[in-house]
Parts: C-alpha cells; structure tokens; sequence
C-alpha cells in the first residue's frame, strides 16, 4: 500500500515536473538554492 502510494506520487511528480517545468523552473531554482541541503542535486 505505502508503495503504491509512493509511486503514484513520484510519478504525478515526474508528470507535474514534465508538463510545466518551463512555468516553474525560476521558483523551482530559487526553492532549490534557498533549500539546498533538502535538494542536494546542485
């Protein structure tokens, strides 16, 4: 159960990502930078 909950919402992740990437990359950007030690991918 936890596991398809986890992947149904890494997929509607992937998907949200996916679709408006070009509408949220300068918040996303700013998220990450503010937030780096949650997201270590830079």
């Amino acid at each position: 159960m936890f596991l398809l909950l986890w992947y149904s919402h890494m997929s509607m992740e992937i998907f949200g990502l996916h679709v408006s990437l070009q509408n949220i990359s300068p918040i996303l950007f700013i998220g990450m930078m503010n937030n780096n030690c949650h997201f270590p991918l830079l």
